[in-house]
């Protein structure tokens, strides 16, 4: 079964990613190997990573160290990073993002790129999970793949959730995973 099977031959009626160039890049690469036209790349703020404040920069090991009482790992859903934002924050910026997927035509397939955190936490609120659900989801590897079917109702269907088959096939997952 071929990864992607279920989108497969259907244009990108919408292309989001988040203000950073790297989820850009990403994005336009995807479109460059996609078959069919696709609309610009919209960059939006909303898709942006959390704000980790004090904690930006550091390693995982200098996160435990100086912040023990920090989980962005398994304590996601109550994290308000020193200097920085809530999951709330995260989860209100990720709701204006499924208000705008909510005006597109039933029949659109868009593709969003953005980061580890704001991913945990859009796929939570688009399968109408609890907050603290959040906390069991599994980090996506970078370019990892979610394939939703969004639902009336402001709610999706997942049909995969950070699928890295390709990664792992092509040798370029982490070596963590």
């Amino acid at each position: 079964k071929a990864l992607f099977s279920w989108m497969h031959g259907r244009p990108f009626s919408a292309v989001f990613c988040s203000t950073l160039l790297r989820t850009r890049r990403t994005a336009e690469g995807i479109l460059a190997a996609w078959e069919g036209t696709s609309p610009p790349v919209c960059a939006l703020d909303c898709l942006r990573e959390m704000d980790l404040g004090r904690m930006e920069g550091l390693t995982w090991e200098e996160r435990a160290e100086r912040y023990p009482d920090m989980g962005t790992d398994r304590r996601l859903s109550i994290l308000c990073a020193p200097g920085g934002e809530c999951c709330e924050d995260v989860e209100r910026r990720c709701a204006a993002f499924s208000e705008r997927l909510s005006v597109l035509p039933a029949d659109s397939c868009a593709l969003a790129v953005s980061h580890g955190i704001t991913l945990r936490v859009l796929v939570n609120l688009l399968l109408g999970q609890p907050r603290t659900d959040v906390d069991f989801l599994n980090w996506p590897e970078n370019a990892a793949v979610t394939e939703l079917e969004w639902l009336p109702g402001k709610r999706a269907r997942l049909f995969s959730l950070f699928d890295d088959r390709h990664l792992r096939a092509a040798g370029l997952s982490s070596p963590d995973y």
